[in-house]
């Protein structure tokens, strides 16, 4: 079982952060978002991380992003 913590606001623990996307696959340029691109953190969207299943072992691996789009 995966423990995971969520918060509304940013911390420095953060180690993800999800975001909305348009149809475009882009997102707004939150606060939130923006901190984690400039500390290095992990920004997914929404559906990325509704495919993932509690039981399904998963190995991710991180894009460049191109145009805006995340993961």
């Amino acid at each position: 079982m995966i423990s995971v913590t969520v918060s509304k606001f940013w911390r420095p623990d953060v180690t993800h952060v999800i975001a909305s996307t348009n149809e475009n696959g882009a997102c707004t340029r939150t606060l939130k978002v923006l901190m984690a691109i400039s500390n290095g953190k992990w920004v997914l969207k929404l559906n990325y991380v509704r495919g993932f299943s509690r039981k399904q072992q998963t190995t991710c691996i991180m894009q460049p992003l191109r145009s805006g789009k995340l993961l």
